[in-house]
């Protein structure tokens, strides 16, 4: 009988780790990447976000060949287990060890396999915790968005399979919408220190491991909005501004979309208004603003698009609000031009890294890097090397810094 259990054991074992160690695997049943905005109700209002930072029951082992999968379970005894903060890194926490390396590639990594990875040396960890929906969101989609996960996560909600990802600086969307059960609901989050991904991933940092940007529930229309990008130019002297909005729905709508846009000051001025038909899953439209003040670094001068999308019968089903800027980038003669005017880079690279944060940088903090930048006649950032979280560029697109943002990459293979 311990024979048999233990076969049954090992084979389950390999079922959910498979992923991890498959070059084959970069992520199973993830949403589209979009816009990071959140629903609103009519009244502007933001009440269909359900945020799941804070404490959560947590387990660490050495590698993946030690984790004891009995946590997917949704009736598994986690009283005993540790607490651990989300978003943050293991590592700062007391958990395993920080690793420092450039070129090399870290022990863990089978350079005569490549792109293996030693199981052995590659220290994971389980998150839990529970969950309610509540009432008033019953009949909207519910989508969970981890915004940042080093390196692999697999992610079950009542003992079901719903996700994975390994991409550690981008954000994570799953619908569990169909794992869903009335009243509590346990989640249970699976993090690998490395994966095979991990060798895309050979930036020159500190590798530090676990669940490092927030977590959040977002209810959704079935049928809102799924998308919006907003496209800038200046015309005219650089004095009209051309907007070019791309509006996605969740499949195909009839009805309209009242685009509406505002300086985003103290007056809240609006400077535009029209009324679309909608017939399809897709909107593209292109709008001229005479008069606008275009944004740079000096005069970062910002506005905001209001979208609200309504049905045949006028009756409200989402709203969203967009921040943006008008801003023509060009390179001619040598030069690099902003609305048409020769600017001088003064700029840095920067870690989201902080020494007792690790990753989990919070948001005043990096305004206070932003403040001295500011302070010190820097105006460029450069995200070496891979994209930040939401608020550094809200931050940037707010204090007026340009932005060289770099993609998730670096290999020296």
């Amino acid at each position: 009988r311990i024979w048999t259990f233990l076969v049954v054991f090992m084979d389950n074992r390999n079922e959910y780790t498979e992923n991890i160690y498959d070059v084959k695997v970069f992520s199973k049943n993830l949403q589209e990447p979009r816009f990071s905005d959140f629903p609103l109700d009519e009244n502007g209002d933001c009440p269909y976000v359900q945020e799941l930072d804070g404490k959560w029951k947590f387990r660490w082992f050495d590698s993946t060949l030690d984790a004891d999968f009995s946590f997917i379970d949704p009736g598994f005894d986690v009283d005993d287990w540790d607490t651990i903060d989300v978003p943050s890194n293991w590592e700062i926490k007391g958990y395993g060890k920080p690793v420092y390396t450039n070129v090399r590639y870290p022990d863990a990594f089978r350079t005569k396999k490549i792109p293996g990875i030693h199981e052995d040396r590659n220290p994971c960890g389980v998150y839990k915790r529970k969950f309610a929906v509540p009432d008033a969101f019953a009949g909207r989609k519910c989508l969970v968005r981890f915004e940042g996960v080093q390196s692999s996560m697999t992610l079950w909600i009542n003992g079901r399979f719903a996700g994975y990802s390994q991409d550690s600086m981008t954000h994570a969307e799953i619908d569990i919408t169909g794992f869903l059960e009335k009243g509590e609901n346990d989640m249970a989050v699976f993090v690998t220190k490395y994966c095979t991904g991990s060798w895309l991933e050979d930036q020159d940092m500190w590798r530090l491991s676990g669940i490092h940007r927030s977590v959040r529930l977002i209810y959704e229309n079935p049928v809102g909005i799924r998308d919006v990008f907003i496209k800038t130019d200046l015309s005219g002297g650089f004095k009209t501004g051309v907007m070019e909005t791309a509006i996605s729905l969740y499949g195909h709508f009839n009805g309209s979309v009242e685009l509406n846009v505002y300086e985003d000051s103290e007056d809240n001025v609006q400077v535009f208004a029209h009324n679309y038909e909608v017939d399809g899953d897709r909107l593209i439209a292109e709008s001229r603003l005479p008069d606008i003040k275009s944004w740079t670094a000096e005069t970062p001068d910002l506005y905001i698009a209001d979208i609200v999308l309504r049905d045949q019968d006028n009756s409200f089903i989402d709203r969203r609000r967009i921040e943006f800027g008008f801003t023509r980038i060009e390179i001619k003669e040598g030069l690099f031009l902003v609305n048409g005017q020769p600017v001088k880079l003064n700029g840095i690279n920067r870690h989201e890294f902080h020494p007792l944060h690790g990753f989990a940088v919070p948001a005043d903090i990096t305004e206070q890097d932003i403040l001295l930048c500011k302070q010190n006649n820097i105006n460029a950032i450069r995200t070496s090397h891979y994209p930040n979280s939401v608020h550094f560029y809200d931050l940037c697109s707010r204090y007026g810094i340009y932005v060289i943002d770099e993609c998730n990459l670096e290999t020296h293979g």
